[in-house]
């Protein structure tokens, strides 16, 4: 009796295990993996020659980041294999990207493209994978040829468009504070004149004005040359007119001199 329990057990889950993964195209998983390990071979390999992985998707979102440059957003693959790209350019010549996979949301894929990106990618508990950077040093560097003045590592994300282009406080259906705000927030308490005046110089439309939103409420007050940095302040203005920005859960163009000037007044907290 307890062998026929045994071997009926032992039937219900082959069953079980059979039904589970009836859903799974194994042919279109070794597809993928074939992908992704062409994708990671192009990464070790040639990692500027960017448009051997990007172009079979042309529909690239494009923004205006002025002075030239531009961010660009993609996502590209196949099947269940999915790369979202961000690339930085400067009046067309590629600058630097930032390189991100994306986990099947069916929790059996996950499982076995984690290890398919693991070959490359450093992945964080998971289900976080770190995104790849080509010629970051680059993008975190200010316009202008002005000078890089700290080493921070919060500093220098801050700098980029990789953390955030939106301006403003909160967004979002729960309301949390932007990253880029968040990353201000933690570099002003220690922030010199020096560095203060690197924000005003990022390629990071967004970061620029937390520069100059920090000018108005406390910079004007400790910090020395003032006259060319109001000069500075009125380039940006004029080089950016306006700007996104969140209201509530909805993504809202408006005036950068007026948005600068509301969060200047009414401290995000």
């Amino acid at each position: 009796m307890i062998k026929i329990h045994i071997v009926a057990l032992l039937l219900i889950s082959s069953i079980a295990t059979f039904t589970q993964d009836e859903n799974i195209d194994y042919r279109e998983v070794r597809q993928d993996s074939i992908f992704i390990a062409n994708t990671i071979s192009i990464l070790k390999k040639d990692p500027a020659n960017i448009t051997m992985v990007t172009a079979q998707n042309n529909r690239q979102e494009k923004q205006n980041l002025g002075y030239g440059y531009t961010l660009s957003s993609v996502g590209t693959g196949r099947g269940n294999a999915i790369f979202d790209y961000t690339l930085i350019t400067y009046k067309g010549k590629l600058v630097g990207y930032q390189l991100i996979p994306r986990l099947p949301y069916d929790q059996r894929l996950a499982n076995k493209y984690r290890g398919f990106y693991s070959r490359f990618f450093y992945i964080r508990g998971t289900d976080q994978i770190e995104p790849y950077q080509f010629n970051y040093a680059s993008v975190a560097k200010p316009v202008n040829a002005f000078k890089t003045t700290t080493a921070d590592k919060y500093f220098r994300y801050l700098m980029t468009p990789y953390s955030g282009t939106i301006y403003g406080g909160r967004g979002g259906y729960n309301g949390r504070l932007l990253t880029n705000r968040e990353l201000f927030e933690k570099v002003k308490k220690n922030i010199n004149p020096a560095a203060f005046e690197e924000l005003l110089y990022s390629i990071n439309p967004a970061t620029r004005l937390l520069g100059i939103e920090y000018y108005h409420q406390k910079g004007r007050f400790i910090l020395p040359n003032k006259a060319s940095i109001e000069k500075r302040i009125d380039e940006i203005f004029k080089e950016m007119q306006s700007i996104n920005t969140m209201d509530g859960c909805l993504l809202r163009t408006q005036n950068s001199r007026d948005l600068v000037a509301y969060y200047a007044a009414n401290p995000v907290h």
